[in-house]
């Protein structure tokens, strides 16, 4: 049941993503009409009604069709919808640090950064740039996250893990954003690594987070590479992988340092 309810909550959220993600773009000029206003056709800019806002439902219910001039919908918005549920569902089902008390907090908040990092992997995938204001947003996000868990643990010690996150993190992408003149990254990947920097926190836990980052973003552009799709000078955004990374450490992190000591590939102090 509970599995169930954190699912619901995903499709809702995953309708924000998306809603969101196409406002930011549409209103990048004027910043101010990105929260105004109601939901409306990207087609003939017609009102939705409520009925149109459930999410999936009304999607199937009107056939992937807009109610008032027939435009097909298209599927990105089921499909980002039950990807942010299933999401929710598996970060339920792996999260490391319980769900007593204060945790439960700890937990809500982690699925609202899991959100913005939803609206920057799309919004970088289709245009290719990381939105500062969800970064932002994100950020003290994290932060609150960041407080809640040391007033349940009482461990002030990971604040000294993510100041070395942070500057670890964001301090790499400088250099490089520096050194290329802004012509390797962006500096929307600079602000992103200060925020992934303050999560996951220390030395060991950024390099493993570049690792996969690395690897998932490889395996993402050999194939694109071979089929002729990218070439040297296509530009892939590397925001979504060095997402992918944060969560994949911020989650498992423990348990694959672990892993690693134990079969000798780290040292062990």
């Amino acid at each position: 049941m509970v599995k169930l309810l954190i699912f619901i909550f995903g499709l809702i959220f995953g309708s924000f993503i998306g809603a969101t993600t196409w406002r930011l773009h549409k209103y990048r000029k004027t910043p101010k009409k990105i929260y105004q206003g109601r939901s409306i056709c990207e087609n003939c800019n017609h009102e939705l009604s409520p009925l149109d806002l459930f999410p999936l439902l009304s999607y199937l219910f009107l056939k992937g069709k807009c109610r008032y001039c027939g435009h097909k919908i298209g599927g990105f918005a089921p499909f980002i919808e039950i990807f942010t549920g299933l999401i929710f569902i598996l970060n339920y089902i792996y999260w490391p640090y319980g769900f007593e008390g204060i945790h439960t907090i700890y937990f809500a908040l982690w699925l609202l950064i899991v959100v913005g990092f939803l609206i920057l992997a799309i919004y970088d995938f289709r245009w290719k740039t990381l939105p500062s204001s969800v970064i932002y947003i994100t950020a003290i996000l994290s932060i609150l996250g960041l407080l809640v868990y040391i007033v349940s643990t009482r461990n002030y010690s990971i604040l000294f893990s993510r100041i070395w996150g942070v500057l670890i993190g964001g301090g790499i992408f400088w250099v490089i954003y520096q050194v290329s003149n802004g012509q390797w990254i962006g500096g929307g990947d600079v602000r992103i690594g200060f925020l992934l920097g303050l999560i996951v926190g220390g030395p060991l836990n950024i390099l493993l987070m570049l690792f996969i980052s690395s690897v998932s973003g490889l395996i993402y552009s050999l194939p694109m590479m071979f089929l002729r799709k990218f070439n040297t000078k296509t530009q892939i955004p590397f925001g979504p992988f060095l997402i992918l990374g944060c969560v994949v450490i911020f989650i498992y992190g423990e348990r694959i340092i672990s892993y690693l000591k134990n079969s000798g590939s780290l040292p062990i102090y």
